[in-house]
């Protein structure tokens, strides 16, 4: 939805993250890294 909390959320929950764009492709790709459960 656009205006939502998603990539707030996102980086909360996240060590990193980012977006990649593509100059010949639609759209764009959301990466990101969680810490694994000890």
């Amino acid at each position: 939805r656009p205006g939502g909390h998603g990539m707030f959320i996102v980086q909360r929950l996240c060590l990193d993250w980012g977006v990649l764009r593509t100059p010949d492709a639609p759209g764009k790709t959301v990466w990101a890294e969680l810490a694994a459960p000890a």
